[in-house]
């Protein structure tokens, strides 16, 4: 028939790479944290908004300046793979897309585009931005609940302000005495 002999002619479909296992549990465990975190602190703004919380002065200043650029610990300073210049690691619009946005652009791009190595090293780095958005998360809804129960403090707590983000999954948070130490986040 026809079919015979024209398909020497035609070119052999590229084969697809075998994709690897990767290892998602650090993503997981942190998406688990910020449904707890977010619930939380939503759950105590939404008693502040109606009232039943009241904040003085300086509670209010801690807060504002803990949420003020929550969003800058969803970037790192190394950027996307391709696009350095790109920091956030949340959305980003797509290498391939233009404008349309790709969501945990580091992972979900190199596992689309067949970059499975550059997907795995992304996925601690996305984790590491989530974990530190939930540390802050946590200190508001924590300036809402002392708020709410009339406690101070804890003794030796710093000023509110962002956690710097280490490159990586380290946190350098500041101690009491107002130095830095580096600990595994």
């Amino acid at each position: 028939g026809l079919r015979t002999g024209i398909e020497e002619h035609l070119p052999q479909p590229a084969r697809q790479p075998e994709v690897p296992y990767f290892e998602f549990a650090a993503l997981d465990n942190v998406v688990v944290r910020l449904k707890k975190s977010a619930k939380a602190y939503d759950e105590l703004y939404a008693r502040f908004a109606a009232g039943s919380i009241k904040l003085g002065a300086a509670q209010r200043k801690e807060l504002d300046e803990l949420l003020r650029g929550i969003e800058q610990t969803l970037t790192d300073s190394r950027g996307l793979p391709g696009r350095d210049w790109y920091r956030h690691l949340i959305y980003a619009p797509g290498t391939l897309t233009g404008y349309g946005a790709k969501t945990l652009p580091g992972v979900r791009e190199g596992i689309e585009q067949d970059r499975f190595e550059e997907a795995s090293r992304y996925i601690p780095i996305t984790a590491s931005v989530l974990r530190a958005y939930c540390d802050r998360l946590d200190r508001a809804a924590a300036v809402l609940k002392r708020a709410d129960t009339g406690a101070a403090p804890p003794k030796g707590a710093s000023v509110p302000g962002a956690p710097r983000l280490a490159h990586g999954p380290e946190l350098v948070k500041s101690s009491p005495s107002g130095g830095s130490g580096t600990s595994k986040a």
